[in-house]
């Protein structure tokens, strides 16, 4: 599935002979994996046109995001302040819990949010809210129901990281993402599609962060959610998980 860690046990599967499966689970394939595929027994992708003779099938996906209804259904009836799903990893994204507070102060009554801040960081990002005597509708450390979160948002604000990416475009909820500035853009490149699509928004890390995303909440409206959520959400699903253990199980042992 990628990373350094994965390497040395694809090098002992060559040696042994053993069946090696590669997964690149971002658009840009990582560097064990680029060295790894090119001895491995099969090839997956996430996303199309990662790898030459790869198959594409999905990043692995919770039932639970799954089975969410569609954009239209969880949309249609809303009305009142936008709800802003504000995510940072696990270990949360400092610069959005510096700028959020700074952003939902400026707005108002127009956003309520719903923040993901990170385990070390919840106390100092509360303290943030608070300097602007700003009551969101939610602060956390971390979200362990994400299905139960994607659902009550209209717009999420995030990284790009290929899981995250995923699920938006799989239950199309439209979104703001601010990829992390890795050296080779890979979050970038994981986001720029959905771009293309006109379902989400690529706004780079930067000074000027915070005065861009209160541009776009600005403008934007419920009709215009809907058509943005229309434009990424397919109804044409596969099951990635299903699909990435049919092919595990399908190898045959080269011995």
């Amino acid at each position: 599935m990628g990373g350094y860690i994965s390497f040395p046990g694809g090098l002992v599967s060559i040696l042994y002979k053993k069946p090696l499966l590669i997964h690149e689970q971002n658009r840009t394939m990582g560097l064990s994996n680029k060295i790894l595929s090119k001895f491995s027994t099969r090839v997956m992708q996430a996303f199309p046109k990662t790898a030459l003779n790869a198959e594409t099938v999905g990043n692995p996906l919770r039932k639970k995001i799954m089975d969410l209804p569609n954009p239209m259904s969880r949309f249609k009836y809303r009305i009142g302040p936008l709800k802003i799903l504000i995510l940072g990893g696990s270990q949360g994204a400092n610069i959005l819990n510096i700028t959020f507070p700074k952003i939902a102060y400026t707005l108002k009554n127009k956003i309520i949010i719903w923040h993901q801040a990170g385990k070390n960081n919840i106390i100092k990002t509360l303290k943030n809210y608070k300097k602007f005597e700003i009551h969101p509708y939610k602060i956390t450390d971390f979200i362990k129901n994400m299905a139960e979160a994607y659902s009550w948002a209209d717009m999420v604000v995030c990284r790009s990281g290929a899981l995250t990416v995923s699920e938006i475009e799989y239950i199309g909820l439209p979104a703001i993402f601010i990829p992390f500035p890795h050296r080779n853009k890979h979050q970038y490149w994981n986001a720029y599609p959905l771009q293309i699509k006109g379902g989400a928004i690529i706004v780079e890390q930067n000074c000027l962060l915070k005065n861009k995303i209160i541009k776009i909440l600005e403008k934007i409206t419920r009709k215009k959610l809907i058509i943005m959520a229309k434009k990424i959400y397919s109804k044409h699903k596969n099951n990635p998980t299903k699909t990435i253990t049919t092919i595990i199980e399908n190898t045959n042992n080269i011995n």
